[in-house]
């Protein structure tokens, strides 16, 4: 058999091209939107913080006193009353010292267990959210927690 000179150098010269195709490349991207009924919407004056920032509470040492987070709450429910509670105890934590934060709400301390603190109506109401830490004569760290709160129609 004979070999044609042309193809082989065509075949030849084509091996490489076909050796260097790159692997496809995946890539996974996650979308969430949410979609609030009219009947019921708790929405912030002020955008949360996001999820992965740290909201700064600054300590003045002269009068051992922190700095408030502040926002207000805007909530409508056209058929429920809203309670609210926090997930956990909040706290914030530096390795066994802990300083108390106090969650206020429309001016009701929020505790573990759900309060009433909307009545159902088809109005929005803006409540005040002052999130503080309590006490005097913390020991000195750097300290961190969470405050999750929940809503809840009933």
């Amino acid at each position: 058999m004979k070999i044609n000179p042309i193809a082989l150098a065509l075949c030849l010269g084509l091996a490489p091209i076909a050796a260097a195709a790159a692997a496809p490349v995946e890539q996974l991207l996650k979308f969430k939107t949410v979609l609030p009924a009219d009947d019921f919407k708790i929405a912030p004056t002020t955008a949360w913080p996001a999820a992965t920032a740290t909201t700064d509470l600054a300590y003045d040492k002269t009068k051992d006193t922190f700095t408030a987070y502040t926002n207000q709450v805007g909530i409508t429910s056209a058929t429920q009353n809203v309670t609210a509670r926090l997930e956990n105890t909040a706290a914030l934590v530096a390795g066994p010292n802990s300083i108390p934060v106090e969650v206020k709400l429309g001016g009701k301390v929020l505790t573990t267990t759900a309060q009433q603190i909307h009545p159902k109506g088809a109005a929005e109401v803006k409540y005040p959210l002052n999130i503080i830490p309590t006490g005097k004569g913390h020991v000195a760290g750097t300290y961190t927690g969470e405050v999750v709160l929940i809503f809840d129609g009933v």
